[in-house]
């Protein structure tokens, strides 16, 4: 009779084993690369702001040094995108989320690891030889609980990948924004410059008048004070202009630069103005975040399914190997099954449905938040556009043409320095308030959905 040889039978349990293991070969085939995600993210972004050569300023380290400044060129809005682009670091943690997600899609397609019992006995009786115990156990459970898990995971990254395009979007919205405030306040400073100069030049010419008799000591004073007041208002300006450029640098990413650099007016670059019908569809449909917020649910759902799956026993396969005193060796197969006795999966059901439910409420609040942002930018457009024109048209035309034909009629000695000065002041606010309008003009066009 032969004896079986133990090199030979620990290659059947190896057999075995893997035989046990078969059913999770098809597992942990999900790359943890975010390369394609990351890519997808950010041209879904750029698309939708016709800028896709932007994608190579994603892709720069915000933290190198930024280039020469203040620029050679005048600073525009699409300038001031780029370098925000490229120093962004909000921007960079939205990336940096969906490498994470698609960490967690890859950690959800890897299959538990298995565990090895290992077990020698000692004889305490006198007799000769040594038992010996192993056994490796395998989670099965997880197989049947893949699919729940894979589509709530993929669902998350899919929104994770929304989001980033929306940050980015927003980001280049807020750049534009500050831009447009910035060039708006530094024509304002200009204004009150224009109109600082001219009284002091008028005041100036009073002056003179009262040494010679012809002019009193209170249009003098009058002059004065209204030259003083000019003057202290375009200071102001100055700094308020000042800050508009800090707080654009801000939104760049380069808070520490050299606020005194030139910038060009922007335009509104309205080629037409859209529906309220397709305004409303744009904002229900084709924004990112609403469509993250459609993943978010099929994420619930998926985990929905999972948690159900609670109700189900819980199993481990197992394959035992004994050696005992007498040098008899054995294979145990068996199973490990948990029965959902006292904890039924109820709970876990429930709260998943609550977590159902609340990614639905929140869809429809995202929905009805980006309709009326939507209708309220096309609003704001449609007023700001009305109102420029009709300065720009009614009023504004005209208050240049009183301030030419009160400045003729002074120097023809018909009137004083107080018609003209009024007529300066009207056509200065009026050029203030057509600023104002143009303002309200860029930011309702930038606010319409992308």
């Amino acid at each position: 009779m032969s004896i079986p040889h133990p090199v030979r039978k620990s290659r059947h349990i190896v057999v075995t084993f893997n035989i046990l293991l078969a059913g999770l070969v098809p597992t942990a085939c999900i790359s943890t690369d975010p390369t394609d995600d990351r890519r997808e993210a950010v041209s879904t972004a750029l698309d939708r702001l016709d800028r896709p050569q932007l994608a190579s300023n994603l892709e720069e380290d915000p933290e190198r040094a930024s280039a020469s400044w203040p620029p050679n060129q005048p600073l525009d809005p699409d300038a001031a995108v780029s370098i925000a682009m490229s120093r962004d670091a909000g921007v960079r943690r939205s990336l940096v989320a969906i490498d994470k997600a698609r960490a967690e899609l890859a950690q959800a397609d890897r299959a538990p690891n298995p565990m090895v019992e290992l077990m020698i006995g000692f004889p305490i009786d006198g007799l000769s030889g040594a038992p010996a115990m192993g056994m490796p156990v395998q989670q099965l459970t997880w197989l049947w609980t893949r699919p729940h898990r894979l589509a709530a995971a993929d669902a998350d990254r899919q929104a994770t990948m929304l989001a980033a395009g929306r940050t980015i979007i927003s980001l280049d919205a807020e750049v534009r924004r500050r831009h447009a405030n910035a060039v708006n306040a530094k024509r304002r400073a200009e204004l009150d410059h224009e109109y600082a100069l001219s009284t002091a030049g008028f005041l100036v010419i009073l002056e003179a008048l009262l040494e010679v008799g012809e002019a009193s000591r209170i249009d003098v004073d009058r002059m004065l004070v209204e030259s003083n007041h000019a003057r202290v208002s375009a200071e102001a300006s100055d700094s308020t202009a000042r800050l508009a450029r800090i707080e654009l640098l801000s939104a760049m990413g380069i808070p520490d630069a050299d606020p005194e650099f030139e910038i060009v007016t922007a335009t509104a670059d309205i080629d037409g103005l859209p529906s309220e019908e397709m305004i409303i569809d744009l904002a229900a449909t084709s924004r990112l975040d609403v469509a993250a917020g459609g993943f978010r649910i099929l994420a619930m759902e998926a985990r929905h399914g999972l948690a159900e799956t609670k109700r189900l026993p819980e199993v481990k396969a197992a394959l035992g190997w004994n050696r005992n005193f007498m040098d008899r060796q054995a294979l145990l197969p068996g199973g490990i099954v948990t029965v959902p006795l006292f904890d039924d999966g109820t709970p876990a059901i429930a709260g998943a449905e609550a977590d159902l439910r609340n990614a639905a409420l929140a869809l429809l609040e995202i929905r009805r938040t980006a309709i009326t942002e939507a209708r309220n930018a096309r609003e704001r457009l449609v007023r700001a556009t009305g109102r420029r024109r009709g300065y720009d048209l009614t009023i504004l035309g005209p208050a240049e043409r009183a301030e030419r034909l009160a400045r003729t009629a002074y120097e023809e000695g018909v009137i004083d320095l107080t018609v003209v000065l009024m007529a300066q002041r009207r056509r200065i606010e009026a050029d203030r308030h057509s600023l104002t309008y143009h303002l309200e003009e860029i930011t309702a066009n930038i606010d319409l959905p992308k």
